[in-house]
């Protein structure tokens, strides 16, 4: 996912004409990180793919996902738009969900992922962005692509959260 990220980014990058510094500058990011991104050596946090797609005027989704990417044609070159989406929450969101809607306990989803638990509740309670590579091992063990977790759901697609009583309460 890394290296797919890295070459869209430069794709993206190219297919404007901007210069490693203009896309930095565009997207708040230091010129060395671009740089390592491109190269797909960065394992970048939501935060930094959110900065990313801004700069580029595109979504995170677009940045991850192969054949969103090869539907996205460049914009104008105009100021990005700068998005409103909270990508943490939805991000949070979407992997609660997607686990509770697979009956899966958190521990279960760390194991299936290879993380910690700590790793699985830090991500669902919003307290931590988490990397390219944890997101994508969260979404192989949830059997979705991972650009599927940054997507916030519409109100009518979400599905019910239906929390699980636990043992020994009524």
């Amino acid at each position: 996912m890394l290296s797919f990220l890295g070459t869209t980014a430069r794709h993206q990058r190219l297919s404007r004409a901007w210069t490693l510094e203009l896309l930095a500058e565009r997207s708040g990011l230091d010129v060395r990180h671009v740089q390592l991104i491109e190269a797909g050596a960065a394992n970048v946090t939501l935060a930094t793919l959110l900065r990313l797609a801004n700069g580029l005027g595109v979504t995170m989704p677009e940045l991850i996902e192969p054949a969103r990417a090869a539907a996205a044609a460049p914009p104008p070159a105009a100021p990005a738009r700068r998005r409103d989406i909270d990508a943490g929450r939805a991000c949070s969101e979407r992997v609660q969900r997607s686990r509770l809607g697979r009956d899966l306990s958190q521990e279960q989803l760390a194991h299936k992922a290879g993380l910690s638990l700590g790793a699985i509740q830090a991500v669902e309670s919003g307290r931590k962005s988490p990397t390219l590579r944890t997101l994508g091992a969260i979404a192989g063990a949830l059997g979705v692509p991972a650009w599927e977790l940054l997507t916030p759901y519409d109100d009518e697609q979400a599905p019910a959260l239906k929390k699980k009583p636990r043992a020994g309460r009524k």
